[in-house]
């Protein structure tokens, strides 16, 4: 549900895929083990290179001033001493209140495709509805993959990802989680809840006086495991009914805000 009026866009499938890529268009939902080994030139390509983590070898509302100005003057209180920003922290479980998807939402599809360091690779994965509505985009900047499995990859290389959307709410898994990312090469993910975001669950809460400052309050959230969710540092709203932030690492994120 969007807190803003919203002009809906018709879109088709999904977009920004580079084109001269087949694989890269390829829309896999099987996830294999991770392997690494040249393609072949020439061809469609064998079936290991299907496996996911396979190696292919190729030559609407800002974030409230009060809060800005509130870090200024406590800059300027505290002078040499350090300042801890709300927000940068470890939750549990139950002090998270997750952002879910409304009853009727059409479930995003999970989707599998190459990821190339020669170029900015931009995938999104679409509700399959009337107007193919934006559930989330992930965009990996160009030279973005250092390693798979402990082994290094080249400038030309490229390798099968997997985006597995959250049943029910905002959020996705990531894999293979074998995968490392360059310095400053991290993939950015933007979360729309124009269509189907339900504000209701911030309803009656004690923390948040309306949808909307629930809304200001959400981040992206690694899963740490045991219930431990740590937040992903310089996620946040983007006032444009959407939450955006960088994946550091393969895993497991929701999108939440503190109960």
């Amino acid at each position: 549900m969007s807190l803003y009026p919203e002009v809906l866009e018709c879109r088709i499938g999904l977009a920004d895929v580079p084109l001269g890529d087949a694989a890269g268009h390829e829309g896999l939902g099987g996830i294999g083990i991770p392997v690494l080994r040249p393609s072949s030139e020439g061809k469609g390509g064998n079936e290991a290179e299907r496996e996911e983590g396979t190696v292919r070898h190729r030559p609407a509302i800002s974030r409230r001033l009060g809060y800005a100005a509130s870090i200024v003057a406590l800059g300027l209180a505290t002078a040499c001493t350090d300042v801890t920003i709300p927000g940068e922290t470890s939750l549990s479980t139950s002090e998270l209140l997750f952002l879910p998807l409304e009853a009727q939402a059409p479930a995003p599809p999970a989707t599998s495709f190459y990821v190339a360091n020669t170029r900015t690779v931009v995938r999104r994965v679409l509700h399959p509805d009337a107007f193919n509505s934006l559930y989330v985009e992930i965009r990996f900047p160009a030279g973005a993959l250092e390693a798979l499995n402990g082994t290094p990859l080249g400038p030309t290389d490229s390798v099968l990802v997997t985006v597995e959307p959250t049943a029910g709410a905002f959020g996705l898994t990531l894999r293979p989680s074998g995968l490392d990312f360059a310095s400053g090469g991290a993939p950015t993910v933007t979360f729309s809840f124009a269509a189907y975001g339900d504000f209701s669950v911030a309803d009656g809460s004690a923390t948040y006086a309306s949808r909307l400052e629930y809304a200001e309050a959400l981040a992206l959230w690694e899963d740490a495991g045991v219930e431990r969710w740590d937040r992903v540092s310089g996620s946040g709203f983007t006032g444009s009914d959407a939450v955006s932030g960088r994946l550091s690492v393969p895993g497991t994120y929701r999108v939440a805000a503190p109960r």
